[in-house]
């Protein structure tokens, strides 16, 4: 039902996605590869520029930032595993529209400018969005 509701909103005027997810969803390298890979489907399967948020960040610990902010490492898997996560990453970088992951905290209301300026950007045709 997703695409067709999706269809009946763009009538009336721009529609973009917002993924709005919990920390606790991204706390490792392949976790971050699988939220933007889970993007990019909703991206294709309604066929929206998505933007992807992680809430909570009031609870985000300094080793966890520099992930969350598109510092993906992948040194710690091997072979076919590591070999298929670097592929869907270069995939995802080439595109994904928005590659930066948001961060918000509904506790603290930090974040929520960004997330609305991020949603306004979608519509930017003066380039970049990242």
């Amino acid at each position: 039902a997703g695409p067709e509701i999706v269809s009946e909103f763009k009538r009336l005027g721009r529609v973009a996605a917002t993924i709005i997810t919990d920390l606790s969803l991204a706390g490792n390298s392949v976790d971050v590869v699988a939220l933007r890979f889970l993007s990019v489907v909703i991206q294709l399967r309604l066929g929206v520029d998505v933007v992807l948020a992680i809430n909570k960040s009031d609870l985000v610990k300094h080793d966890q930032l520099s992930l969350l902010t598109g510092d993906i490492s992948l040194e710690n898997y091997e072979g076919l595993y590591a070999d298929m996560m670097q592929e869907i990453e270069t995939v995802l970088n080439k595109y994904i529209r928005m590659p930066r992951i948001l961060l918000i905290s509904a506790k603290s209301r930090s974040g929520l400018e960004e997330l609305y300026d991020a949603l306004h950007e979608v519509y930017c045709v003066c380039g970049d969005i990242s």
